[in-house]
């Protein structure tokens, strides 16, 4: 079962330019694009493994050496970001802690 969806919106969604959407886009298009981005991070995510575990000291030839460690500069600089986005914000002591000293638990406050 073909379910057709706004032609407008999938193009833009798509980022297809108008002139190009001639025909009603279905949901097997849809999917076969969705399969084409995830195959393609797949593929990045890949070149991005095998180039950050890329021995530099092997490397003899200057300019690819510089490639190679500026790419794993980007690689390293991009997770960490990716980390820190994952990472839970305002977090602080007392949200773990709880109750360590103070009034309600007998002990002194410091």
């Amino acid at each position: 079962m073909k379910i057709s969806f706004n032609l407008k919106f999938i193009c833009k969604l798509l980022k297809i330019p108008s002139r190009v959407c001639t025909k009603q886009v279905t949901t097997s298009t849809v999917e076969k694009q969705l399969r084409t981005e995830q195959h393609l991070l797949e593929i990045q995510k890949t070149k991005e493994s095998k180039m950050s575990f890329q021995d530099v000291n092997s490397i003899h030839r200057p300019n690819i050496l510089a490639f190679v460690q500026t790419e794993q500069a980007h690689i390293l600089q991009k997770r960490a970001q990716q980390n820190h986005e994952l990472q839970p914000k305002n977090t602080s002591f007392g949200q773990y802690f709880g109750g360590l000293g103070g009034f309600e638990t007998g002990l002194p406050n410091y």
